[in-house]
């Protein structure tokens, strides 16, 4: 029974597992070490700085003229401070800016144990030219944050970079699940997606503004070319259900169809002249730091789950998919 149970748990679960090893060959393959920057970096360095030197010492923070550098100094100097060390300054600028720094600091008599840096900073060529300055720089100590073993798959903003890259494919990929489940197969769904995609476009060009068009006239386009879409779509299911014709053939065959209708729309010419919104739509951040299309994506996923596993119409797509003869005696 045990034995019949965790069949069953594998087969359903094959897909989730092969993505998972999938992404763990990955994740070992692309495992390297990173330099963690921002306020993270910050509080790393100022950990290793105090490792070292628990007492305290002088410190000059060098770092670039970025946000993420920023907030690195800030989270460094607010951490070693509150630990008894002296920040002596904080350079925010080029090369040439933290030599000036350096140079002010020897004028001024101070004395400097360490600059702390980010990685990129700490290749500078300021750094080797310490001793010409002076003898109170020949033991300055130039530190950096400890580096991290982290996989570059997994990092947030290259899983970020691959869901936005799939996001027509993946939503694609939903009602194409809904057809394959019920016995069948499309051909023509690529196609029909230039078909939507230069429809919209064109419609938007010629007959809504351009980039001045209004959201409603946005939508409208949107829904047109969705419409046209759907006609497409339905003369596949007439052809199958009605016809019998198979439906390798009747998609095969609308794929050619809508290659051909989405050239004769474009008119073989590149169609960007469209409003903001539609840049949004894929762009924009309604969630901070997810951009919408995946946010859409995810949705969708929720959607179709919910549609298969929770509804008639899913429990009868899994029927006639499993045995259509059988799905027909049952009703």
């Amino acid at each position: 029974m045990k034995h019949g149970l965790w069949q069953a748990a594998w087969r359903e679960h094959t897909t989730i597992l092969a993505l998972l090893l999938a992404c763990a060959v990955l994740s070992l393959l692309t495992l390297s070490p990173h330099q963690p920057g921002g306020a993270a970096g910050g509080r790393r360095l100022a950990a290793a700085l105090l490792e070292e030197e628990p007492s305290g010492a002088a410190v000059l923070i060098v770092v670039r003229p970025t946000q993420d550098d920023a907030a690195f100094a800030a989270a460094l100097r607010q951490t070693l401070e509150a630990s008894g060390w002296r920040v002596v300054g904080v350079v925010q600028g080029q090369p040439r800016d933290a030599r000036q720094a350096l140079l002010d600091a020897i004028a001024r008599g101070e004395a400097i144990q360490f600059v702390a840096c980010p990685a990129a900073v700490a290749a500078w060529g300021v750094w080797h030219d310490l001793q010409a300055m002076g003898p109170p720089l020949n033991k300055l100590q130039v530190r950096v944050p400890p580096p991290s073993w982290w996989p570059t798959f997994l990092q947030l903003e290259n899983l970020l970079n691959i869901a936005n890259q799939i996001v027509i494919i993946a939503v694609i990929a939903i009602g194409m699940t809904l057809v394959i489940i019920g016995g069948g197969i499309d051909l023509s769904v690529g196609s029909l997606v230039a078909v939507a995609a230069v429809l919209t476009a064109r419609l938007l060009r010629d007959l809504a503004g351009g980039v001045e068009a209004s959201l409603a006239a946005t939508c409208l386009s949107c829904g047109l070319a969705v419409a046209a879409c759907t006609l497409l779509g339905a003369i596949n299911g007439l052809l199958v259900a009605w016809l019998r014709i198979p439906p390798f053939l009747v998609t095969l065959g609308m794929m050619s169809i809508g290659s051909g209708v989405a050239f004769m729309v474009s008119r073989g010419e590149t169609i960007s002249a469209v409003p903001a919104a539609i840049r949004w739509l894929m762009q924009g951040q309604l969630v901070p730091g997810l951009p919408n299309g995946v946010l859409g994506m995810l949705l969708l996923y929720g959607l179709g789950h919910l549609l298969l596993t929770r509804t008639v119409l899913g429990r009868h797509l899994y029927a006639v998919g499993g045995n259509r003869q059988a799905a027909w005696l049952c009703g």
